[in-house]
């Protein structure tokens, strides 16, 4: 990834903005997917340093400070201040998120849009991903581990695509036969009815 699209990729998180720095608020799954590595200039961080920052952000849900970034014209984009903090939230936080929006993207790439706010059955990755990090963290407490979450869609895609009075089925096939015809086509109807994961469905197969 190229400096100039990394900016672009990273504009919708952006909050302040001067000639020598800009702030962006990330969601966690993003700063793993930009493949941040440490300035070589740095020493590598002390894990004891690393496990203690991660059980304090466990506790308090918060990280204290800004992790600082820059374009190196050789090693590309690098943290040069916030080691331990980087390495604390990569520690804690569910890894498989991404893993699991590359899967969906790569599947179901005719539901792949660009849009932030993509029309149903569509889906954007970056908001998917944190959808389903804030339906781990928040509605589901972090008591559900998140392959058993992707399990569950799977069943509920899987429900709705054999059972021909399921809701996303029987709620588009006259109202919105394109949306019927697409997802019946490639088997994918998790975002067609509402263009929202569904929650409550899924929570039965937890």
């Amino acid at each position: 990834m190229s400096q100039s699209l990394l900016q672009r990729t990273l504009e919708d998180y952006k909050i302040h903005h001067s000639s020598h720095r800009t702030t962006y608020t990330l969601p966690v799954f993003i700063l793993k997917e930009l493949g941040i590595t440490r300035w070589s200039r740095q020493r590598p961080p002390a894990q004891e340093r690393v496990d203690e920052i991660a059980a304090w952000i466990r506790e308090h849900q918060c990280v204290v400070g800004i992790l600082s970034l820059a374009w190196h014209p050789t090693e590309r984009l690098v943290c040069y201040d916030g080691q331990h903090r980087l390495h604390a939230l990569f520690q804690q936080e569910n890894v498989d998120i991404t893993d699991y929006v590359t899967t969906l993207a790569t599947t179901y790439k005719p539901f792949l849009s660009t849009s932030a706010k993509p029309c149903r059955p569509n889906f954007n990755r970056d908001a998917l991903g944190e959808a389903l990090y804030h339906l781990w963290r928040d509605d589901l407490q972090e008591a559900v581990p998140f392959q058993r979450i992707i399990t569950g869609l799977t069943q509920v895609n899987e429900m709705y695509d054999k059972i021909d009075w399921s809701s996303p089925r029987m709620k588009t096939v006259k109202k919105y036969p394109g949306i019927h015809k697409k997802c019946s086509q490639h088997s994918f109807w998790l975002m067609a009815e509402t263009g929202h994961l569904p929650v409550e469905d899924l929570k039965r197969f937890l």
